[in-house]
């Protein structure tokens, strides 16, 4: 492959330009980030958009010229400008983006918070915490949400496992080990959780099972 020309309209490569740049950059940064990719429904009118605003920005500093096109680029130029440079733009954004959006609310803008949900914020920089899950049916579990916990990120399933449970007493605010036991609270049975920063010194004793 010596070269591309997707100036014309019966170019294949035509999708390439306007679709894959836009595509490689919001993948990148939904990786590296708490905010996820568009929906489905949106993701080809975004991956155009993002694509064709990388396209204007970039053309000034590659070889081009009009009446060729981007033919007179060689294969390895179009890997780097349609693969590798969208990879590091990704990676940009995913490193700058709440920066940026600190910088928009101080000049008076009100951008679209990158992050969709309460939920997805409040687990994307969680320490160890204790938590008191209370559960759609009314009852409740209590445990530390520790480094080999998980919570999930995935909107359709808001499971949530607690490696280590414990018994509360809301009356002392003690927290007792409830014999080594963990616990997977299943998507969509959660109603409200509860948090208290982590003190070891909180915990009243060891009830081994």
């Amino acid at each position: 492959m010596t070269g591309m020309n997707f100036l014309t309209g019966a170019s294949p490569f035509i999708f390439l330009v306007f679709f894959v740049p836009g595509a490689i950059i919001l993948y990148v940064r939904s990786q590296l980030t708490t905010g996820r990719l568009p929906p489905p429904s949106e993701r080809f009118l975004s991956y155009l958009i993002l694509s064709t605003i990388y396209l204007a920005l970039t053309l000034p500093f590659i070889d081009y010229q009009p009446d060729l096109g981007l033919a007179n680029l060689g294969s390895r130029s179009w890997i780097i400008w349609l693969f590798m440079v969208p990879i590091v733009v990704g990676l940009v954004l995913a490193l700058t983006g709440s920066h940026f959006r600190d910088f928009l609310m101080k000049i008076g803008l009100k951008p679209v918070h990158p992050i969709p949900s309460a939920w997805d914020w409040k687990f994307s920089n969680v320490s160890e915490q204790w938590v008191l899950v209370t559960l759609s049916d009314g009852s409740q579990v209590a445990g530390l949400l520790g480094v080999e916990s998980f919570v999930s990120d995935d909107p359709a399933e808001r499971d949530i496992y607690i490696d280590q449970v414990y018994t509360f007493d809301p009356n002392s605010g003690k927290w007792t080990e409830a014999g080594r036991k963990s616990i997977l609270v299943a998507g969509g049975q959660v109603k409200t959780v509860e948090f208290w920063p982590y003190d070891a010194g909180q915990e009243s004793g060891n009830e081994d099972s």
